[in-house]
């Protein structure tokens, strides 16, 4: 799959009901919503030829005339708690085998869910569950993750656009940015198609704490401007990918 993000101010006079429309598509994975109505919608693309259609679809349902359109850099080594810790390192992938869409949907309400539990399930030895799922993590053909929304944990959650100075290396920046301010600076996106623009997620306890962070990041050599959005609301759908391991469904068309 390949993960995009658009974001934008939204004209939208309904919050809810866009949010809800947005996530009617298949590929639409999440909607956060920020300050200023602004929108940060995420879609999961089953190949690139799909970008131009859900492009119009965010647009018109989200209305958004005017988003920028990311595609997700996943080879930069930036993306730990993404597929294949943010680095796809193989050129082919095997095909899914009958067993490996067994143990997917084994796991696909709770990502910690004992090895043991899914042999059960799926009517395989352990050992096999394990050596499975192992090449499927290694492969970057599962990604096994807890869903958890930022916004409903009393801390500040923000959405800070880092635009880099022409020629600054986006690899460099970003690790010294994960090193210099982890914890607070939780994680953060690369897109392929903006070399210069960091998109980072941050959590602090008082808006003083995050004034001065984003201080700090302003300072560093590379970096060009700092713009936060405080973000305050969290929607996650299921997609496509859902569809494949649901029992008795076939997986839906994108509108």
């Amino acid at each position: 799959d390949i993960p995009v993000m658009f974001f934008g101010r939204s004209r939208t006079m309904s919050m809810n009901d866009t949010v809800r429309k947005l996530g009617e598509n298949p590929l639409s994975s999440s909607v956060l919503v920020a300050g200023g109505n602004n929108f940060y919608v995420v879609g999961l693309l089953r190949n690139i030829s799909e970008l131009d259609n859900y492009t119009d679809f965010v647009k018109r349902v989200g209305e958004m005339p005017e988003p920028t359109v990311g595609i997700y850099s996943l080879d930069a080594g930036l993306a730990p708690d993404f597929i294949d810790r943010g680095q796809r390192n193989e050129e082919h992938y095997e095909e899914l085998t009958p067993l490996d869409v067994r143990i997917i949907a084994s796991l696909k309400e709770d990502a910690r869910k004992q090895i043991a539990e899914i042999a059960e399930e799926t009517g395989v030895s352990a050992k096999t569950v394990k050596r499975r799922l192992e090449d499927m993590i290694a492969q970057g053909s599962v990604d096994l993750i807890v869903p958890m929304d930022p916004t409903s944990c009393g801390d500040i959650a923000s959405i800070v656009h880092v635009v880099l100075k022409d020629g600054a290396d986006k690899k460099a920046v970003g690790r010294r940015l994960i090193s210099k301010f982890s914890p607070q600076l939780w994680y953060l996106r690369s897109f392929s198609n903006l070399p210069s623009f960091l998109l980072c997620i941050m959590c602090t306890d008082k808006m003083n704490e995050l004034r001065g962070l984003l201080q700090r990041i302003e300072k560093d050599e590379d970096v060009k401007s700092v713009v936060p959005n405080v973000w305050y609301a969290d929607h996650i759908f299921e997609t496509w990918r859902d569809a494949l391991v649901a029992p008795g469904k076939t997986p839906p068309k994108a509108a």
